[in-house]
């Protein structure tokens, strides 16, 4: 334990270890979310391209269902889309090397090397689960939305299909 900041630095290290499988999970779970709904968007595109399916086909009431479920898958690609997005700065610190990305914004090596020779260990340990733990809770939070998202648009769009054959 650091008596100075009363920090268990092995205990900061495994969260930070722990954070960044999480990023990786969280981006495993929208690239999923992602391939599948590519999947399913593909093949109504490759329905309506090869002219033997069109949404105008639809009766009214079943066609405001496909269009809304249609926003919903959208905004739920987006929401994956965006959360594999990366989201590293290098303008979140004055001081110090706490990140690839701050390595990289140094200009000259000479530079770079004083920046990482009055770099506290401690700190840029604590900066990285900070930031890194941020990272983890937006990528979680548009997983959920995509997962969301997705599940009300295959409820509308089923319901859509289903409404359709009724009003036939």
């Amino acid at each position: 334990m650091d008596e100075k900041t009363g920090v268990n630095q092995t205990f900061v290290r495994r969260m930070l270890a722990e954070a960044r499988e999480d990023v990786a999970n969280a981006d495993q779970k929208a690239s999923t979310v992602l391939a599948g709904l590519g999947v399913g968007v593909g093949a109504v595109v490759g329905g309506v391209l090869a002219g033997d399916w069109r949404p105008a086909s639809l009766q009214s009431p079943a066609m405001v269902l496909w269009w809304a479920g249609t926003v919903a898958v959208l905004a739920a690609m987006a929401c994956a889309a965006f959360a594999v997005w990366p989201r590293y700065n290098s303008r979140d610190t004055a001081e110090g090397v706490y990140s690839w990305a701050h390595v990289a914004s140094y200009k000259s090596l000479a530079s770079f090397s004083q920046a990482l020779d009055t770099t506290d260990s401690l700190a840029r340990t604590r900066y990285c689960l900070w930031e890194i733990s941020k990272i983890v809770a937006t990528k979680c939070r548009l997983v959920r939305w995509a997962m969301g998202l997705a599940g009300t648009s295959l409820a509308l769009i089923s319901a859509s299909v289903i409404l359709n054959a009724i009003l036939r």
